[in-house]
């Protein structure tokens, strides 16, 4: 709609691009991508790219680490991903929910019941590499176009090939939907990745397996706001919900009806 146009988009190099693919770098960075985040709840929008861009940052952050600590160049795949990303504007998903088995096990411990609950690298060359598992639940994987993969824990040495990071795209050879049922209408599938390469520039991290921690908990920080932020648009939407139940059963007047959407009503504002 072209009255959020400036909220959404902004200028970069004499073109316009969108506001949500740029590296926050202040709290007003950070204001804004709440106020774009609310607009689209109550919208009925939604915000599927933005949990992507939230997994985009947070393997950013941990791209420098990477790179600083073992002169790889992680951080290079990144800078160019995001540029084609403020350019061709496409919906992500983080894909980091892993199966995990047995969750006493790690991924590499043979007393696990499959290799594949997490993704792993199968094979790798100097075109890229190629992945092989699974990741479960995934919100609105469906109705996007990217899958930024990040580990969803550590890992050790001997697992160093579960220690990926990724962009995928979601009509890629080998990707694919299944639907889980439940609520939702099955808007939480799981994702089937079988031999599936990466060319090494859609690649952001590949066996350091020691900073696995890292980016999990990097995109968790990231997520944190996006995730505070749509839980308030839907208990907006919840409280004009109930307001509508008690004026179609006539019940506005009564007394411990109106407590209870006072207190709704205030819970959704401080919240």
């Amino acid at each position: 709609l072209p009255e959020y146009r400036e909220l959404f988009t902004m200028m970069e190099g004499g073109e316009e691009v969108p506001f949500s693919f740029k590296v926050p770098e202040n709290p007003e960075d950070l204001q804004r991508r709440r106020d774009i985040l609310q607009a689209l709840g109550r919208l009925g929008a939604g915000g599927s790219r933005l949990t992507g861009i939230d997994g985009l940052n947070g393997v950013a952050y941990g791209t420098s680490q990477v790179d600083a600590a073992l002169g790889t160049h992680y951080a290079e795949n990144m800078a160019k991903y995001r540029a084609w990303c403020k350019k061709n504007d496409p919906s992500i998903c983080a894909a980091v929910s892993d199966p995990k088995g047995h969750r006493k096990y790690h991924a590499e411990d043979p007393r696990q019941g499959h290799k594949d609950f997490y993704v792993r690298i199968v094979d790798r060359n100097n075109e890229g590499i190629v992945i092989t598992g699974c990741k479960l639940h995934i919100s609105q994987a469906i109705i996007s176009n990217e899958l930024m993969l990040l580990p969803s824990r550590n890992h050790n040495e001997t697992g160093k090939d579960y220690a990926v990071a990724c962009a995928v795209p979601c009509n890629a050879k080998g990707v694919t939907f299944i639907g889980t049922g439940g609520s939702y209408g099955g808007g939480h599938p799981m994702i089937i990745f079988e031999d599936v390469f990466v060319p090494w520039e859609r690649v952001f991290l590949a066996g350091e397996w020691q900073f696995t921690r890292e980016i999990a908990t990097s995109f968790a920080r990231y997520h944190r706001l996006t995730a505070a932020t749509y839980k308030s648009s839907q208990l907006d939407a919840l409280a004009g919900l109930a307001m509508l139940m008690a004026e179609y059963n006539g019940l506005t007047h009564a007394t411990r009806i109106q407590d209870m959407l006072a207190w709704f009503a205030m819970y959704t504002t401080v919240t």
